[in-house]
């Protein structure tokens, strides 16, 4: 009898989806609107913009999935739900009780945009060092991150947003884009407090990132609530890890790029 082996997973993304994603940055004029103003990011051309601004979208959607497997989740679901149930919980985001805990679609969610968020530390400061060395824009060194954690703010909440453009199934199943971009901003700060930028100047700067988005969803009829986002990032950036785990002691193994 062949030995049981651990589950093999594969992470796919749904190509229709991201080429749709990818017309929406160039048809709406998106990638403009969000480095109005930025002195640094505005030397770059356009075309360098929008591929960065792509590739950050990709590479946050596939971290997010990952962290699915990374965080045990499928492990979870496979081991301890049964099909009926799984597929309740996908339908419903429905709150499912297991060994005296009570765990939900929203949790899992939660926890794969805190993982992807701390990962996306690795595109955001390898793209600063890199805009430093290759000397293709001139600006303070700390105003460049600066810029970009906005950019990247500016971006990722792009993609909630897009996601929760129409009612689907899943409503319900996910939290609302402000609140996972708090989640996902707040980790990825995780990973900038030795480059100099404090809580409050990261909560300031994703703010100022999901301002410049707003107008363009609410261009394309996607009306969000950011009231009390400041709040919520607060509280996610602060209490996350005792309350869904310590994600910074796991995430040891990965080292971001060094300036």
């Amino acid at each position: 009898m062949p030995s049981l082996k651990k589950p093999k997973y594969i992470v796919g993304i749904n190509s229709g989806l991201a080429e749709e994603f990818a017309n929406h940055f160039i048809a709406q004029n998106s990638v403009d609107e969000m480095v109005v103003n930025m002195k640094s990011l505005n030397q770059l051309p356009l075309e360098f913009l929008q591929d960065a601004a792509l590739t950050l979208s990709f590479c946050f959607i596939a971290f997010h999935e990952i962290g699915h497997i990374y965080r045990g989740h499928l492990d979870f679901l496979n081991k301890k739900m049964e099909a009926s149930i799984i597929d309740e919980m996908w339908a419903d985001g429905a709150s499912l009780s297991v060994e005296g805990k009570v765990f939900s679609r929203h949790m899992f969610e939660c926890d794969a945009d805190a993982f992807a968020g701390y990962l996306m530390v690795g595109e955001v400061i390898s793209r600063y060092k890199n805009s430093i060395n290759s000397g293709v824009f001139s600006g303070r060194k700390k105003r460049i991150l600066e810029e970009l954690v906005i950019f990247s703010s500016s971006v990722i909440y792009y993609i909630f947003c897009l996601f929760d453009r129409r009612p689907t199934i899943f409503d319900g199943a996910y939290p609302v884009p402000p609140i996972r971009t708090a989640i996902a901003v707040g980790h990825l700060g995780a990973g900038l407090y030795k480059e100099g930028l404090s809580d409050g100047l990261i909560n300031k700067l994703m703010i100022e990132g999901i301002a410049r988005t707003q107008a363009i969803i609410d261009a394309n009829d996607v009306n969000q609530n950011t009231r009390d986002l400041e709040v919520e990032f607060n509280r996610w950036s602060s209490k996350y890890m005792s309350e869904l785990g310590k994600l910074g002691e796991l995430l040891a193994p990965y080292k971001p790029v060094k300036i």
